[in-house]
């Protein structure tokens, strides 16, 4: 019986090694697909980021570059420093250009640091940037120019070509950025000039006749994938939709192709894994997706596990990922264990079969005992149990061991559970640093993180600027004490140089800060006490010693050092001791500087990107101003009111304003963005209809037309007195008085014409007829009237021609002064106007201008003048704003709307019309009767303008609330004083204009 239950034994043992090898075989392959599905997805993810982020810093450059360069022939200094400035702001940009429908080209290289690129273009030594531009010269020959300038834009040499074939219009670049709404890339290509593979951002100009552009060499590609080992014997690549390679060394990327370059099929790659990667691409029956799925193929003779993914997206290029590794990185340490159970399970059966039936009854009760316990363990429960008596002492020292074991468990146990703890802390703080928008309270919560993860006592933070690597924040000991920022005690601020590090004290903390900083890598130091750097804290004064550093280096996602966080004694909480480069806190405290690091870039990259925007707003706001000499100043003036009456309204605390808030410093900006874009659209305004100051004013004042046909009619009737006098007349009294009739009439009428031009008095019945009465007297035309003429002009007239000499009426509508409005006139169909517009774009008929009822402008001009709102709105639609500034159509577009619905483009009510579009409107306004440039009109004093904005409330023209705010607050005083002229600058009384709201009937 015992000897069966042995065999059994034996036997179940034999069993279970042979199956625990073939479950281990199964299960390994099982183990290398899970393994390389994980490592494959983590890599591709970090790839696809990677590419994400870059896409989109590209797409807002662009966006930025097509609003600035609405000038498609604007040459010179603006344009270079522009293109210098994205290529300084973004050094992964290869060059920046622009492309024009008429062939002229501009392209700047940065070649700061790019020894290949200036071998390529035979660059002199101190190149840091090139200027290639085609233009045409006035004799109509094409030329080709290369400038070579230094770092400050010096020009250092420079090239001229006419043998070339370059034509921006025909690249494909250009041709898909036609009509695209945001920013487009291509394929990867090789770029004709420098036979560099890369890819091309480009972007339509806003002014609609050109394409900007910007290269990337796929260098970058190549350095962001060489970083991305999957195992010690992967692979990875990176391939176009095509199957050619992009991301490989130049001489396997790039072949001669007839006269030029291309890229290479990945299948004609010399690496035969590559080639097989090429095969499985071709062969595959499945389109490739973003999602990875591992599939198995021959590695040099080797099986190996390979994954295929699309990195395309929204924005982004359209290339395809390729990873492969080795299935023996993913299953030897199974196999291996595989090995040593078979041989652990021969050697467990010789040495046990003879002594099984000696001792199996003597352990079967404490290994009875021992189960249980091993059952507790299995439950996580590490109490202290009953111990299991025996006298054999193997199985005494298998109890101890047990015991061992469970301790040993016991303690991993609670150390993973402080490390899970690490990396939650870890986790939140990575989540907290990507939120934080403020730099002061960013670096505090970097810090504090740091000094818990070291378990230290103090520390410092320092950061790069334009003065070396400065001391920004320092802490000694109790932070709610010590805490403080240096830039604000400048005689405390400390700016050190990283070059003069080895003139430095070694006992010095900013020795080792900038030893850190310099090598690129942490360091931990131990001494009998390192002097302190000048804080100005009250810890400093406490005798505050410092016996232990450990300094780790912030490192961006370029790998460069921008900042160092440097801990003040730390130590590893287990034992005491010093933190130690080795000790698991210390990677902790790496791993949060890397986030630190990227969190700092991050909050620049977005507050310069902020800046570049506000200062394109504010140059086109400026441009709109420089447009026209009769409106200068008015989109400066606009914002400052609408912000002032913005603070006052946000600042009521009662009345119907009470709940108006503009949420944080997003809720402000967005409000500052409309106001300063809140005529954009007056850039497509004509200036003569704008500033029209008569009703004949076009390019020009006709009015000098229509005198010299009175100058006419004055000679001929000179003339026909002349002749009279040679006959029997000369004498006749009748005749000398008919004479000087005749002309005192042509003054008159002139005069009577030329003060219809002004427009200052209304047009009435009486005055009309009397125009047109004057307009039937006709005036001999001998010169034909179709000479001289642009094609346009002359497709307006009738097609037959009356023969000279032609009587012409003085005054007239001709039909080549209809011109008639296309539908390449009107505005995107997706913004719902409600405007009556006029049958013609222009009408530049003589009686049709001088009739005008009131004022200068005619129908259409008062329509295109209108017009501006729709266009700003049309501009605005087509920005891609963030979602913390979606509001500006709206808020910049409503400002002509009114209370009562009558009010254009859109016709809107109270109720749809949001506070701030209601404050830009007052504010517009105000500005508008104020203003003393206008030379249509004269400026209004402060109480005119009041009074007629007190009208345009009881009409429910602006908001009640709004314009009670604007005077009781000052507002109209502080402007007045800030803005207005000193005669403009009269009293007002406040309460007489508030007494007569509408709103109370």
């Amino acid at each position: 019986m015992f000897s069966a239950v042995m065999a059994l034994i034996v036997g179940t043992a034999a069993v279970l090694t042979v199956l625990n090898l073939a479950v281990t075989a199964r299960e390994s392959s099982r183990a290398a697909q899970d393994s390389a599905l994980e490592l494959f997805g983590e890599a591709s993810a970090r790839i696809r980021a990677n590419v994400e982020l870059f896409s989109g810093t590209l797409a807002t450059q662009a966006s930025a570059a097509a609003l600035f360069l609405k000038d498609n022939h604007a040459r010179g200094g603006s344009r270079l420093e522009f293109f210098t400035g994205l290529l300084d702001a973004n050094p992964d940009l290869l060059s920046v250009y622009s492309g024009h429908a008429d062939g002229d080209f501009t392209q700047v290289f940065s070649v700061k640091d790019r020894p290949a690129v200036k071998q390529i273009y035979r660059t002199p030594p101190e190149t840091a940037y090139i200027e290639r531009a085609i233009f045409r010269r006035p004799d109509g020959a094409r030329i080709q120019t290369w400038t070579f300038l230094g770092p400050a834009l010096e020009r250092l040499d420079s090239r001229e070509e006419t043998d070339f074939e370059y034509d921006p219009r025909t690249r494909p670049w250009y041709k898909d950025a036609q009509g695209a709404k945001s920013t487009v890339f291509t394929a990867p290509y090789v770029f004709s000039s420098s036979g560099l593979p890369g890819i091309t951002g480009a972007r339509p100009l806003a002014s609609g006749d050109g394409v900007f552009g910007a290269d990337v060499s796929l260098k970058q590609l190549q350095d962001m994938v060489a970083r991305q080992g999957v195992t010690p014997g992967g692979r990875v690549f990176l391939m176009d939709t095509e199957g050619r390679l992009v991301a490989l060394p130049r001489d396997d990327v790039v072949v001669p192709k007839g006269q030029g370059l291309a890229l290479k099929p990945a299948s004609e790659a010399a690496d035969p894994t590559v080639r097989a990667l090429a095969r499985a691409f071709e062969e595959s029956k499945e389109p490739v997706s973003t999602t990875c799925r591992t599939f198995s193929m021959d590695m040099n003779g080797r099986p190996g596990l390979a994954c295929i993914v699309s990195l395309a997206g929204p924005g982004s290029p359209d290339l395809v990922l390729a990873l492969a590794a080795p299935e023996d990185d993913f299953t030897a340490h199974i196999r291996r264990m595989a090995r040593q159970n078979m041989l652990y399970t021969l050697v467990f059966l010789v040495l046990a079969v003879p002594v099984a039936w000696l001792i199996a009854r003597r352990v079967a009760r404490p290994l009875a005992q021992l189960g249980r316990e091993a059952a507790r363990v299995r439950a996580l429960d590490f109490s202290p149990g009953e111990p299991a008596a025996t006298r054999i002492e193997e199985v005494r020292q298998f109890a101890q061991a047990f015991e061992v074991m469970r301790e040993t468990i016991r303690n991993h146990t609670l150390a993973l559970h402080e490390k899970q703890q690490s990396l939650q802390r870890l986790l939140d703080a990575g989540l907290a640093l990507s939120a934080e928008q403020d730099m002061g309270r960013l670096l505090e919560l970097i810090f504090r993180t740091a000094k818990d993860f070291g378990h230290a006592d103090g520390g410092a933070v320092y950061l790069l600027d334009s003065d070396g690597l400065s001391v920004e924040l320092v802490s000694l000991r109790d932070e709610t004490a010590m805490l403080g920022k240096l830039t604000t005690n400048p005689a405390s601020r400390v700016a050190v140089d990283p070059d003069i590090v080895d003139l430095l004290d070694t006992d010095t903390v900013l020795f080792h800060a900038c030893q850190a900083f310099v090598e690129g890598r942490n360091a931990a130091a131990s001494g009998e006490g390192f002097e302190l750097f000048p804080t100005g804290l009250p810890g400093e004064q406490d005798g505050y010693a410092i016996r232990s550093l450990f300094t780790v280096p912030l490192t961006n996602r370029l790998g460069k050092a921008v900042g160092v966080l440097q801990l003040f004694n730390p130590v590893d909480p287990a034992t005491g001791e010093a933190l130690a480069l080795h000790h698991p806190g210390a990677g902790f405290v790496e791993a949060l500087a890397a986030q630190a690091a990227v969190a700092q870039d991050n909050w620049n990259m977005v507050h310069s990107l902020r800046e570049l925007f506000e200062s394109v707003i504010r140059l086109t706001a400026g441009a709109i101003d420089a447009k026209s000499p009769y409106t200068g100043g008015h989109c400066v003036r606009v914002p400052v009111l609408a912000e002032m009456l913005a603070q006052a309204a946000h600042e009521a605390d009662c009345g119907p304003l009470a709940d108006f808030a503009l949420e944080g410093e997003e809720g402000w900006r967005e409000f500052t963005v409309a106001a300063w874009l809140h005529d954009c659209g007056k850039l497509v305004i004509p200036e003569y209809v704008a500033d029209k100051a008569t009703k004949l004013e076009a390019l020009h004042n006709r009015i000098h037309e229509v005198r010299a046909r009175f100058e006419i009619l004055w000679r001929d009737a000179c003339i026909d007195a002349l002749r009279q006098l040679a006959g029997p007349r000369a004498d006749d009294p009748d005749f000398q008085a008919s004479l000087r009739e005749r002309l005192e009439s042509l003054r008159e009428d002139f005069a009577f014409v030329a003060e219809c031009n002004i427009g200052g008095e209304f047009m009435s019945p009486e005055r009309v007829e009397r125009l047109r009465a004057i307009a039937s007297r006709t005036w001999a035309r001998h010169f034909s009237d179709r000479q001289g003429l642009s094609q346009a002009e002359l497709d307006r007239l009738p097609e037959s021609e009356a023969p000279l000499p032609v009587q012409e009426p003085l005054l007239s509508d001709r039909p080549e002064q209809r011109i008639a409005r296309t539908r390449a006139q009107l505005w995107p169909d997706e913004l719902p106007v409600k405007m009556e517009v006029p049958e013609l774009l222009y009408n530049l008929g003589e009686l049709h201008n001088l009739c005008v009822a009131r004022g200068t402008l005619t129908p259409e001009d008062r329509f295109k003048i209108n017009e501006h709102i729709i266009q700003t709105l049309a501009i605005l639609s087509q920005i891609p704003f963030p979602p913390a500034l979606k509001r500006v159509p709206e808020i910049a577009g409503g400002h002509h709307e009114t209370l009562d619905g009558r009010g254009y483009p859109f016709r809107l009510n109270a109720e749809q019309l949001s506070i701030e579009a209601r404050i830009v409107a007052v504010a517009d306004i105000f500005e508008a009767l104020t203003a003393s440039d206008r030379p249509y009109k004269k400026a209004k004093t402060l109480a005119e303008a009041l009074g007629i904005m007190r009208r345009m409330r009881d009409d429910r023209h602006i908001d009640p609330d709004l314009f009670e705010v604007f005077l009781r607050s000052g507002l109209h005083v502080r402007y007045a004083e800030r803005f207005l002229m000193p005669w403009q600058n009269v009293p007002v009384d406040v309460e007489a204009l508030l007494r007569q709201d509408a709103r109370g009937g």
